[in-house]
């Protein structure tokens, strides 16, 4: 069979369907370019943000790093308070009534 010997429309509609064909292609292929782009930035955020907390963590041990721990020892201290109307205010002030008796644990 020649091409002579088609009808026109079938011609035509063969013609519009490669038409058709061609424009979807690159429909296609704008829409997966526009994708790549999308993910190439995406990709960029991604990486970014983990670079961010990255640098964050490990400046966060730097700044720790810097301070020592100093371990204080605390003395207890005992007081007695003997008689009536015996009373101690000591906020480290050492003021007593009567004859109350301050000793801090120091060897006797």
């Amino acid at each position: 069979m020649n091409i002579d010997d088609l009808p026109i429309h079938e011609i035509q509609g063969e013609n519009d369907a490669l038409d058709q064909s061609i424009a979807l292609n690159r429909i296609t292929l704008a829409l997966l370019k526009e994708q790549k782009e999308i993910n190439k930035r995406m990709f960029i955020i991604i990486c970014s943000l983990v670079a961010a907390i990255v640098v964050m963590f490990f400046g966060f041990l730097y700044y720790e790093s810097q301070w020592e721990v100093v371990s204080e020892e605390t003395t207890t201290i005992e007081q007695e308070v003997s008689g009536d109307g015996s009373r101690i205010n000591n906020v480290q002030g050492d003021q007593y009534n009567d004859n109350s008796v301050h000793s801090e644990g120091v060897g006797d």
